[in-house]
């Protein structure tokens, strides 16, 4: 996104190499830096050409696209391309929270997962044309219900283990610039699937009075299952 650092400088040859010192034509430029931003290049008028030779400016080129883009001077079927141009980011304007470290994995919207599993969450920054730029330590926090709250600082990533059913939003906030952030979609924590069941404590009972108990499906955390909608059997196994 910025313009180079200094002029480029265009040479006309014939075709035994020769400094074609009477050149006076018109160029064009093409690169292969493209969507979503394009390279910003001259646009050449045929003026100002000595013996052969022209310089263009450097204000006019701006390429936006990492890591490397070429580019190339033409006129009609004679066309010359530069060397690989390294092309580094910008600076920081936006956060995404991704599943993956390095800008790898995918962005995090809505997410539901169970008690005990693990969610790897990455700060990874952006410059203001989309290129990645690293994994930002950043000030993280949750909404919402979801246990336990997410608190670090100064962090570029952070590994949420819930440890009950609860739901809320994760968001990143970059150190340097709290302007900057991302929050997740909907993180939502279901209990796991049951494994046993609890019985409530029983009291002495009177002889052929009915009584009631309470009987609870737990996952292998020790979890309530909340979605357990089965039916149970009830046996008596002191003879």
């Amino acid at each position: 996104g910025q313009q180079f650092g200094s002029d480029v400088t265009v040479t006309a040859f014939d075709q035994y190499n020769n400094q074609k010192s009477d050149y006076s034509g018109i160029v064009t430029w093409s690169s292969t830096d493209g969507d979503p931003y394009p390279a910003v290049l001259p646009t050449d008028d045929g003026s100002q050409w000595s013996n052969g030779v022209k310089t263009f400016s450097r204000y006019s080129f701006i390429l936006f696209n990492t890591p490397s883009q070429t580019i190339t001077v033409s006129d009609g079927s004679v066309t010359r391309q530069s060397d690989p141009i390294t092309v580094t980011p910008g600076s920081l304007a936006s956060l995404v929270i991704r599943s993956g470290s390095g800008g790898a994995g995918v962005p995090v919207d809505s997410h539901t997962m169970g008690v005990g599993e693990t969610l790897n969450l990455y700060s990874a920054g952006y410059d203001p044309y989309g290129n990645f730029i690293n994994d930002v330590n950043s000030n993280w926090s949750s909404d919402g219900n979801l246990t336990p709250q997410v608190s670090a600082s100064n962090r570029s990533n952070y590994t949420f283990i819930p440890t009950a059913p609860g739901s809320g939003t994760v968001r990143a906030e970059a150190s340097s610039d709290p302007t900057v952030y991302d929050n997740t979609g909907m993180i939502s924590v279901v209990a796991g699937s049951v494994t046993h069941f609890q019985i409530s404590s029983i009291g002495t009972q009177v002889s052929g009075e009915p009584f009631s108990i309470t009987v609870t499906a737990l996952d292998a955390d020790d979890i309530v299952a909340t979605s357990f909608t089965g039916k149970v059997q009830i046996f008596d196994l002191t003879g």
